[in-house]
């Protein structure tokens, strides 16, 4: 009836939009079971990963890293997009006494993530590599919490404990086998700017061998007797529907 409304009735509540973070730590398993282990591995989860598939929470089950709340601080190093400068050696002496952090959020939500309140001294970026795990096999920068602690432990001397973690899933291995040649490069330097200076030089040396492939395809285009390879046919299909890995590179680094 007008005038006698039902008071039993809930008001609704506006639509406040995606959630940005969830509170996860209560969830998180809290003591560590491998003491041995000798590097302090740590993450700040936003919940917004499937849980099944992060990589980071599976560490935190089997007792290596613990989860971190948004409030609490962490004085080693801290894998995150807000980072000034790349792992290096020279981080080293941090790790051994510190630790490692990753921040574990989606791709999808890394810009709502409030990733800048995270409190930290050492934020720091990882130099160009590519993913192994399933869901982003192959892409550019896409790399889980592990592949990321792993590449922060082996860029700074710790390649035993790095494949101690990795070893924790099927696909592990493959990370460092498709970045061998970059590790290679990288584990040779020192400072920052070095591993910078690496990875520009590798990137060249790619493009360089991918003009040349195209160079050599076009010697033969009018060559009856040519047959081109099967990685030529895949560039020139890559070519005409306009892919490019710019568009991957601006993606910063880490994921569940």
């Amino acid at each position: 009836k007008k005038g006698n409304p039902d008071r039993s009735r809930k008001p609704q509540k506006r639509n406040a939009g995606k959630q940005k973070y969830q509170d996860t730590h209560s969830k998180a398993v809290q003591n560590l079971s491998h003491p041995e282990y000798p590097i302090k591995l740590a993450m700040w989860d936003f919940g917004q990963c499937d849980a099944k598939k992060c990589t980071g929470r599976k560490l935190n089950r089997l007792g290596y890293l613990r989860a971190l709340r948004l409030s609490q601080a962490f004085s080693g190093i801290i894998l995150s997009p807000v980072g000034k400068e790349t792992v290096s050696f020279t981080d080293r002496e941090i790790v051994e006494h510190s630790g490692v952090a990753v921040v574990d959020c989606s791709w999808a939500l890394i810009d709502e993530t409030p990733i800048s309140k995270i409190k930290g001294q050492h934020h720091r970026l990882l130099p160009f590599m590519v993913a192994a795990n399933p869901v982003n096999y192959g892409k550019p920068f896409k790399l889980t919490c592990v592949e990321a602690i792993a590449a922060t432990l082996l860029l700074t001397g710790f390649e035993d404990e790095a494949k101690t973690i990795l070893n924790n899933f099927k696909w592990g291995h493959v990370f460092f086998e498709l970045n061998e040649d970059l590790f290679d490069r990288y584990k040779q330097c020192k400072t920052s700017t070095e591993v910078i200076q690496a990875q520009q030089d590798y990137l060249e040396m790619c493009e360089q061998e991918k003009n040349s492939r195209v160079a050599e395809s076009s010697d033969y285009a009018d060559d009856p007797w040519f047959i081109p390879s099967s990685d030529d046919e895949e560039e020139q299909e890559n070519d005409s529907e306009g892919c490019s890995d710019d568009e991957e590179e601006e993606t910063p680094d880490q994921e569940a």
